[in-house]
């Protein structure tokens, strides 16, 4: 918890569009698929990190980047909600009440309008709704969706191999070694 009284949970989402491509046997359906990675933070320490393949094939970097981020936002929520009942179970006084603030960062442009904007184009119409379910959080301000360079993405050793220099930075800013 920070000293004006809030407490940030954040995450950082991160995906390889058909990473396996050309690595795999091209008879192997998986060869195709994403590999979508992500990290939540709870006070800026990491509590929850995942990498896994995309179970469908994505036809875009845009829809893999966005799947990452809708997986990413529906633990992330989740973990909200927990925090917010354990306050009201715990019965703890409304003056040491925290704030909580989230964040999601996004770096594939096309993903991060589509979630801050819920612009739909005739490429992303098809993305399943089951990916659209934290638009309603997006729009009462509960979860902000923020930009994020490339280099800074803190997900992206989970979802593809760096060299060793960009590795041992990547996993620096995240674990702290």
């Amino acid at each position: 918890m920070r000293t004006d009284g809030t407490l940030s949970v954040n995450s950082m989402s991160d995906s390889d569009f058909a990473g396996l491509y050309q690595v795999d046997p091209l008879e192997d359906a998986s060869s195709a698929k994403s590999r979508m990675g992500y990290i939540i933070e709870l006070g800026g320490c990491p509590l929850v990190w995942k990498s896994r393949l995309i179970s469908s094939i994505c036809l875009a970097t845009a829809e893999a980047e966005y799947y990452a981020l809708s997986h990413c936002l529906r633990v992330l929520l989740s973990i909200r909600r927990v925090l917010e009942e354990l306050t009201q179970l715990l019965e703890v006084p409304h003056e040491m009440r925290v704030t909580i603030t989230s964040k999601a960062a996004e770096d594939n442009s096309a993903a991060l309008i589509l979630a801050r904007d819920h612009r739909l184009t005739s490429r992303t119409r098809y993305y399943h709704t089951q990916a659209h379910h934290f638009w309603q959080h997006v729009d009462d301000g509960t979860v902000q969706i923020v930009p994020c360079e490339t280099a800074l993405m803190d997900a992206d050793y989970l979802t593809k191999s760096k060299p060793r220099e960009g590795h041992e930075s990547n996993r620096m800013r995240v674990q702290g070694w």
